[in-house]
């Protein structure tokens, strides 16, 4: 906001804020920068208003704030007021502004220690401003660090998986290898085991060859056998027959000797003739 002093008034122009449903400008004046001190004088709508009814070098301060359509009020358009000063018109007007400004001498050493308190206030906020600065500026530096040792062991953890990266490649390039052999070897045995197949097709059709020929002679011995068999039993029969002959002719001889009287008595020619 701004203002414009002029003969027994002051004019004030300000820039509207972007509400759509803006309906009024309410201003409030005071004697004294204070917003505390002031009051409305106007409600009004556009962008200026003018002070009428003042005398010459008369000082006062302004404040705007906006009502919409719903009745609702906004902020004031800052918390120290925009002064203007109408301008002179006699003599007695200067003379009248100093008395003024004498009168408000007290109120500007108020004004002065409240300045004073406000710079202690501040102080004392740049001291805790400074504090809570060096807290976080150590809390930065531990983040840092924090950061840095986290960066560190992911670097590491980066080049630990390259080198298991690079292993596994070169395992893996063995087991390649290692499995060509592997094949390789395993077609040369399955060349070698139908080789030996083919030869042990051969040695068991050699051995079926050489089994049907022993059980050809086993066979014709099993028969040469069985008729050296009979022919020994047929002379087992007539041995036999031929000693049990011999036993009857040795029985009746016993016989006959037991009817004979004693031999020593007996002449040769009485002993009986044989059989």
């Amino acid at each position: 906001m701004t203002t414009i002093g002029g003969i027994r008034c002051i004019a004030l122009t300000w820039r509207l804020p972007p509400d759509r449903d803006l309906d009024l400008i309410e201003v409030w004046e005071s004697a004294t920068p204070r917003l505390e001190d002031a009051a409305p004088i106007a409600t009004v709508r556009g962008t200026d208003f003018v002070r009428h009814g003042l005398g010459g070098l008369v000082t006062r301060y302004y404040w705007v704030r906006a009502i919409d359509r719903s009745g609702n009020v906004g902020d004031f358009n800052s918390n120290l007021g925009t002064g203007g000063t109408t301008v002179q018109l006699s003599h007695q007007d200067m003379v009248d502004r100093l008395i003024a400004e004498s009168h408000l001498v007290p109120q500007l050493a108020e004004k002065i220690q409240g300045v004073e308190k406000v710079a202690e206030v501040m102080a004392q906020a740049a001291v805790r401003i400074q504090a809570g600065y060096d807290r976080i500026k150590q809390e930065v530096g531990r983040r840092e660090s924090d950061v840095a040792e986290v960066t560190t062991r992911i670097t590491q953890e980066v080049t630990d998986r390259q080198a298991l990266a690079e292993q596994v490649t070169e395992v893996v390039a063995q087991y390649d290898a290692s499995f060509a052999r592997v094949t390789e070897s395993l077609s040369a045995l399955s060349a070698a085991n139908g080789a030996t197949a083919t030869r042990i097709d051969g040695i068991v059709t050699s051995y079926d060859t050489s089994l049907a020929g022993i059980q050809a002679t086993l066979t014709a011995h099993g028969d040469a056998l069985t008729s050296q068999a009979s022919r020994t039993d047929t002379i087992v029969a007539g041995y036999d027959r031929t000693l049990a002959a011999y036993e009857q002719r040795i029985t009746a001889s016993a016989s006959g000797l037991a009817m004979l009287p004693s031999t020593a008595a007996m002449s040769p020619q009485q002993l009986p003739a044989l059989p």
